[in-house]
């Protein structure tokens, strides 16, 4: 009997001054229920608040986890940065901005949802923490397969929830 490979997922979040909700991110992606191997980059885009600090600690504690530093190129630049930084056995990205977090379950559903015609899986959310908005509220509709122009239709109403993708059209 042939051992099945062990799927490889990384984990991209970007911080920028976000030293109270980081943390979750981190333990969140530490904690997932997955035969997958989870990695995980966390690019500090110039933060003052301790932030970096503190992924240091965590970087210390998780060896699936690895922190890197750059100054003001915003979010976009933080996350590309991350994405270059990416080994080359990762086959699968998952976008998680620093004040947000994965269910446990999160990386293992999204490994069921693909399939060989997807190459993407976008999440629902709940805000929460944020005032003015219904705690624990679904924002974002459930798809099964998602066209990209069905995502465009969402744009003007909703806000994207985490996004895990293949690798290979966005690299």
């Amino acid at each position: 009997m042939t051992e099945s490979k062990q799927p490889v997922v990384a984990v991209v979040s970007t911080c920028f001054n976000q030293v109270e909700y980081i943390g979750q991110a981190i333990e969140s992606v530490a904690d997932q229920v997955t035969p997958a191997k989870v990695l995980h980059v966390v690019v500090d885009d110039g933060s003052s608040d301790g932030s970096l600090e503190l992924l240091r600690e965590y970087e210390a504690r998780f060896e699936h986890l690895r922190v890197l530093n750059i100054t003001n190129r915003g979010m976009a630049g933080a996350f590309n940065t991350g994405l270059m930084a990416l080994p080359d056995e990762v086959e699968y990205v998952v976008i998680l901005a620093g004040d947000d977090w994965l269910e446990t379950n999160f990386v293992l559903e999204s490994l069921a949802a693909l399939t060989p015609d997807t190459h993407m899986v976008i999440a629902g959310m709940r805000r929460v923490m944020y005032p003015g908005h219904d705690h624990n509220k679904l924002e974002m509709p459930k798809v099964q397969h998602p066209t990209v122009d069905r995502l465009w239709e969402w744009r003007p109403t909703y806000a994207w929830g985490v996004a895990f993708f293949r690798r290979e059209p966005l690299i």
